[in-house]
């Protein structure tokens, strides 16, 4: 196992370059600030954890990949993820590219969150398995707020065919005009969380 560094001074400029770099196993520690456009791709099984504070991931252009600031596998990797101290904002893309930019992209693997924050995209975490039943979301002491593109069709928390969908000690609150949790997980399981909504 290797810790790279992100930040000012540190080791890596910016996420993407600690993440290419990086191999099963690794820790990449995230100094507290804003990153702006880091968008970055996870085909291996890493750590990204904030340190000093909160690290916002923000998007002022759309996702390189036209999927999301963060997405987590592929069709030929799935990797275990964890992410912490994150704030994943801002992701966007033109209706005609599908209006469903997401803060966290999920394909493969296993996801963990602890201590995120997810707001202000057109999807807040949008999971897509490639393989239908299979692969574990957990999110754990985390935010999802204010989410979606207004069509209906986009949410705080969107979570397609994987096998397992956990969601412990969050808030998921005021998706805008979508679903603040929609889960069609083999199984799901919320536990000590908020949900709540008001008139959209």
């Amino acid at each position: 196992m290797t810790t790279l560094t992100v930040g000012a001074g540190l080791q890596f400029g910016t996420i993407a370059q600690a993440v290419a770099a990086s191999y099963d196993g690794d820790v990449i520690l995230i100094e507290a600030g804003t990153y702006k456009n880091d968008f970055v791709q996870i085909n291996d099984s890493v750590t990204l954890c904030a340190v000093g504070g909160m690290a916002t991931i923000q998007a002022t252009v759309p996702p390189s990949n036209l999927k999301g600031i963060i997405t987590v596998g592929d069709g030929s990797h799935a990797p275990d993820v964890t992410l912490e101290g994150l704030v994943l904002t801002g992701a966007t893309i033109s209706a005609a590219e599908g209006n469903n930019a997401a803060g966290i992209r999920y394909q493969s693997g296993t996801l963990t969150l602890d201590n995120d924050i997810v707001r202000g995209n057109q999807d807040g975490l949008l999971a897509t398995p490639e393989v239908a039943n299979q692969g574990t979301i957990i999110v754990n002491a985390s935010t999802f707020a204010a989410n979606g593109a207004g069509d209906g069709y986009s949410h705080n928390l969107y979570i397609g065919h994987v096998a397992q969908f956990t969601f412990e000690d969050s808030v998921s609150t005021g998706a805008i005009l979508g679903h603040d949790i929609k889960s069609r997980a083999l199984n799901t399981a919320i536990l000590d969380s908020t949900i709540s909504d008001g008139p959209t």
